[in-house]
């Protein structure tokens, strides 16, 4: 009998441990006094036993797996939060390598015809000489939307920024066109609603060419960059600065 009083003390002290988070072993030590000195009070202990024991099998359960979801729920809301900040600084194509389960280290360098665009900001060195860092930031940040707007939207891909320029590149001509195009008559727009603003305004310069170019791997082991390279690159850049010469933008 007092067996079985101490297994009903321990399935209340558990019962109360899973349910209420407090410490058990005062409880079994009240538990057990208590029914031990109401004997008479229990007429079916062996019931009494089983259902004690159930809610507290039941309730640690649910417990257990509230935290197992809880905790579950945590690491996805981070991982989520991780994927999100890698996607604004890596590249899409080197993001559907991880995804697939290819190692981008081991990329190959291979030679592929593109159509390159590469754009600038017209007097950008003597606009950000006397400027605030807030402004540059906020300057070239609002720019680069721009781009990558017209950019991704047309199925291109921003390689990277250099300073004030950036280099995309399409593997469709017309494509890199259209996209020149769009990132015009955006910056049309956002030079309007820096007017109204008050702020300085600019004109970018765009230069397109196509042919042959180089995508590898290049860097050290320590730092590696997925880029393009090549004449057709170079040129590219030289026809920008052209547009200076021609008072044109593309």
């Amino acid at each position: 009998w007092t067996t079985s009083m101490l297994f009903a003390a321990m399935a209340y002290g558990l019962f109360a441990r899973s349910f209420f988070s407090v410490p058990t072993f005062p409880l079994l030590t009240f538990g057990t006094a208590a029914i031990m000195s109401s004997k008479a009070e229990f007429a079916d202990i062996n019931g009494t036993i089983l259902i004690a024991t159930t809610i507290s099998l039941a309730c640690g359960m649910m417990r257990a797996f509230a935290k197992h979801y809880l905790h579950e729920l945590i690491v996805l809301r981070e991982l989520h939060k991780r994927d999100e900040v890698i996607r604004m600084f890596v590249s899409k194509s080197l993001l559907r390598e991880i995804d697939e389960n290819r190692d981008p280290r081991e990329f190959q360098s291979v030679k592929l015809h593109k159509s390159v665009l590469m754009t600038d900001i017209v007097g950008y060195t003597d606009m950000s000489e006397n400027e605030r860092p807030e402004v540059i930031t906020s300057l070239l940040n609002e720019y680069f939307d721009t781009i990558c707007e017209g950019v991704f939207s047309s199925g291109g891909e921003v390689n990277k920024y250099i300073g004030d320029a950036s280099l995309c590149f399409f593997d469709d001509a017309g494509r890199c066109l259209e996209a020149a195009v769009k990132i015009l008559k955006r910056n049309e727009a956002l030079q309007r609603q820096r007017q109204e603003r008050g702020e300085k305004c600019y004109r970018i310069a765009i230069g397109i060419s196509y042919g042959e170019v180089t995508l590898g791997n290049f860097g050290a082991r320590e730092k590696l960059d997925r880029t393009i390279i090549g004449d057709t690159v170079n040129a590219c850049k030289r026809i920008e600065s052209l547009t200076r010469a021609f008072g044109c933008e593309l």
